[in-house]
């Protein structure tokens, strides 16, 4: 079946036993289905000279990294997907894996109950922000401020 003209991926993430990927970011959602994925990576060497990657693809994907038809074939036929990756993925990208998200949004924000790593989080970005503001990049020295 051919579904590459299906208007929403995630919608198929419930039909599915195993999701076979590239380097696309549907793993996120497709993760806390706890279902195995593959990982086609046949142009990793093209595809990290035109977009690059931000960490090890091997180590930071949720499954069986193939590079060639043959590989997926035999992942598939020998249900090696890797899925251990799966758990770890999640336990590394979600702090909160609930519907709780708005009782969250009230509590940090309308009744001022921040947990303070993320307060402290915030702070430094903040000064981080600060920071640039007050550099001349033409000269990359701190420029005076006036109050």
């Amino acid at each position: 079946m051919d579904v590459k003209k299906y208007p929403n991926i995630n919608d198929l993430f419930y039909i599915v036993d195993l999701l076979i990927t590239d380097y696309s970011s549907n793993i996120f959602e497709y993760s806390l289905m706890r279902k195995p994925m593959l990982f086609f990576a046949f142009d990793k060497i093209q595809y990290s000279f035109s977009r690059g990657f931000h960490r090890d693809y091997e180590e930071s994907a949720p499954g069986k990294v193939c590079y060639s038809f043959e590989e997926v074939l035999s992942a598939i036929t020998d249900k090696d997907f890797e899925y251990e990756k799966v758990e770890q993925y999640i336990t590394h990208h979600f702090d909160y894996i609930d519907s709780g998200a708005s009782d969250r949004v009230i509590d940090w924000i309308l009744l001022g109950k921040m947990p303070e790593n993320i307060s402290n989080a915030i702070k430094k970005k903040q000064e981080e922000i600060q920071r640039m503001h007050e550099l001349d990049f033409a000269t990359g020295m701190l420029v005076q401020q006036d109050d």
